[in-house]
């Protein structure tokens, strides 16, 4: 054992634009065809949480037709599935969903951002140092000296003639400074003439008595080989290499700072990045983050796809479909009232009285029920009722508000009713509801929001918060895959609705209108990325759902103060109201992404960041707000409500107020506190911890 090296090369993941998208098996390829027999040498892979299956195979099949002992530290979906985008812990104005005034990001910050948002995945799908340690690990009772190296990197045998030489010379020495030669042209290196020109951030081979590791804290990209580098005293630019301002975990000391030799040299393959990317290591460094973030996002990506796939994204217990003891408790109820909908008239967009400003009645048109004010116009107290709503809208029934908040919550009962009772009746209703607002040509509401929360002395602009007015059609794409799940709505008017959806998250998209309302920091923004998530999801835009889903925690942080304070909406004259409405739309999304395998309600940021914090916050607090003291039952309903939808694992839900047993609240169908129609079907029932 005394003059014996064992050599971990670890091989994971390629990350365009870093590499190239075959550059993992293209290099083992070449190592294991070109690099010759090493003396002294013992030679060993680590396969590092290959994501893809198909890939990670193929190394395999590799390295066994090789005969080579290879390692496998698998890719844990499950533990990828629990790491969250996260800015908390920087600064707020680098969050992308913080207001910016103005403020310039540096190159740097832009880059440390990028990474820091990115740590928690990035540990759960590379976690390179944690791979580095283990291999030294698992080296030291085999051998002298170990030499855990990146993936791609290869010894000629002159290079390995001199990294042996230094090895088994070294007495007292504990680690090995080997420098590194990024190769542009694998097969031209080869030639026996090849003299190194230039040496980059080198690699560290380790006694076996060696006792200093890689930082484990530290991520992929994050200085977290030359960490080590700096720590035992290696002369080199890494020196001047910066980690973010706000990242002061204090530092590990190097047990053994100086004691080591520098000895050969080894080459990194080409990596087949683009001669932009490899120029410097400004560009190198760039594209590391570059890729992690396109390596998450297909990651993301499959998760909500997987999880679409399997369920459709419908967040109501279905209860009574599979009960073997007859149908659940509030089945009787709940087909009562599907009764008494079946026997109303259908109302649809074009039984308004009114006109929307573009004289077309399938456009949807309400009035602005707060006035922000202008030259022309009375300024209101925020919160308060407009009182100069638009003439056509002066009685009932002359916008399309009341309608469509029916028509949804209607379509919801019914479709639960059916669908538990098996009735054909409700489910019958239930489709025309549809076909009549998304479907029929000649019926369906068009799909935008320009004459949303209308303001008459700015008709040439629509107005944002326009979109609470859609707030419950997430609803509907769930129940509409339940249904067609069941065969039990029709191809085409699934198909029509479906369509309608596309428009709808293209008009959201790329209308200022929809633009603005998802950029607001308050509730707005919140129910604009619900509708945004839902619509992308059920119109096969599963990355974009996933985009969506993945971003939430940012937007969450960038709303919270510490101990979950909603300072955004604690600024305006109904802060409770508003703060609760909020948290009812995260209440949504957190039960939408659940679905789709994003738990939001897992989520808790570095200063205590979650939604359940949020509720706790405002639950402890309620009677410091002039509003509780004006209807205390309706906001102690509210917050019982939330409760009861909040599972179990939620993050920080035992902050919430137990102590006195409460009756389940009952069903409201109401749309004032934002909770989706049914709301107690909407999420298995807590038992409270």
């Amino acid at each position: 054992m005394t003059d014996r090296i064992v050599i971990y090369r670890l091989i994971g993941n390629s990350l365009p634009p870093r590499h190239s998208a075959e550059h993992t098996a293209e290099a083992l390829r070449f190592i294991l065809a070109n690099e010759p027999a090493l003396p002294q040498a013992e030679k060993r892979w680590i396969l590092n949480r290959i994501a893809d299956p198909e890939a990670e195979a193929a190394c395999i099949g590799l390295l066994e037709d090789a005969r080579i002992t290879y390692h496998r530290i698998p890719f844990d979906p499950e533990r990828y599935a629990r790491a969250f985008l996260d800015a908390s812990g920087m600064p707020a104005v680098l969050n992308p969903f913080a207001a910016k005034e103005n403020y310039q990001t540096s190159f740097a910050e832009k880059g440390w951002a990028e990474e820091w948002m990115l740590r928690h995945k990035s540990f759960a799908a590379i976690n390179l140092n944690a791979t580095r340690n283990f291999a030294i690990e698992q080296g030291k009772s085999r051998a002298r000296w170990i030499l855990p190296l990146d993936g791609s990197c290869f010894f000629t045998a002159a290079a390995w003639e001199d990294v042996r030489r230094g090895l088994t010379a070294a007495t007292k020495e504990k680690y090995a400074i080997i420098p590194l030669v990024r190769v542009a042209d694998n097969a031209g290196f080869l030639d026996a003439g090849f003299v190194p020109s230039a040496f980059h951030e080198p690699q560290i081979a380790f006694r076996n008595d060696a006792p200093d590791r890689f930082d484990e804290r530290l991520r992929y990209g994050s200085l977290n080989k030359s960490e080590l580098l700096v720590r035992l005293g290696v002369p080199g630019e890494w020196h001047n290499w910066r980690r973010p301002p706000w990242e002061r975990d204090e530092r590990l000391k190097a047990r053994e700072p100086g004691n080591f030799i520098q000895c050969g040299w080894v080459a990194r393959l080409a990596a087949g990045a683009a001669d932009a990317v490899e120029v410097r290591e400004s560009s190198r460094w760039e594209a590391r983050f570059e890729g992690l973030w396109r390596f998450t996002k297909r990651l993301d990506k499959d998760i909500v796809e997987r999880e679409y796939r399997r369920g459709g994204a419908c967040c109501y217990r279905l209860e009574g479909e599979d009960a073997a003891g007859g149908p659940a408790p509030d089945m009787a109820r709940l087909a009562a009232c599907a009764d008494g909908l079946c026997g109303q008239p259908l109302v649809t967009i074009l039984d308004k009285t009114g006109l929307p400003p573009s004289g077309d009645k399938q456009d949807y048109f309400s009035p602005a029920p707060y006035d922000p004010g202008s030259a022309e116009q009375l300024v209101l107290k925020e919160g308060g009722r407009r009182q100069d709503a638009a003439p056509e809208s002066a009685e009932p029934g002359a916008d399309d508000r009341t309608a469509l908040e029916a028509c949804l919550r209607s379509f919801v009962v019914l479709s639960l009713a059916g669908m538990a009772t098996g009735n054909d009746r409700y489910v019958k209703r239930a489709a025309r509801i549809i076909d009549a607002w998304f479907a029929d040509p000649k019926t369906r509401m068009n799909p935008h929001l320009k004459y949303a929360h209308w303001l008459p002395h700015s008709p040439e602009s629509a107005n944002f918060s326009g979109v609470l007015d859609f707030r419950d059609i997430w609803v509907v794409p769930g129940l509409l895959n339940a249904l067609a799940k069941r065969a039990l709505i029709a191809e085409d008017t699934y198909l029509a609705a479906k369509s309608w959806f596309a428009e709808l998250l293209e008009y959201l998209l790329k209308s200022n209108q929809g633009k603005t309302a998802y950029s607001q920091p308050n509730n707005v923004g919140t129910w604009t990325h619900l509708i945004l998530a839902a619509a992308a999801a059920f119109t096969d835009h599963l990355a974009g759902a996933a985009d969506l889903l993945n971003a939430a925690p940012l937007r969450l942080v960038a709303q919270l103060g510490p101990l979950g304070m909603p300072h955004q909406e604690l600024r305006r004259s109904r802060p409770l109201h508003y703060a609760l409405f909020n948290l009812s739309a995260w209440t949504a999304l957190a039960t939408l992404g659940r679905s789709l395998g994003v738990d939001l309600w897992r989520y808790r940021g570095a200063n205590g960041q979650s939604i359940c914090s949020m509720a706790a916050f405002l639950s402890g607090n309620k009677r410091l707000f002039d509003e509780y003291a004006q209807a205390p039952d309706l906001y102690d309903s509210w917050i019982d409500g939330f409760v009861s939808i909040a599972p179990e694992h939620a993050q920080d839900r035992g902050s919430l107020d137990f102590s006195s047993p409460k009756p389940e609240p009952a069903w409201r169908d109401e749309s004032g506190p934002g909770f989706p129609p049914l709301w107690p079907m909407f999420a298995p029932k807590p038992r409270p911890s």
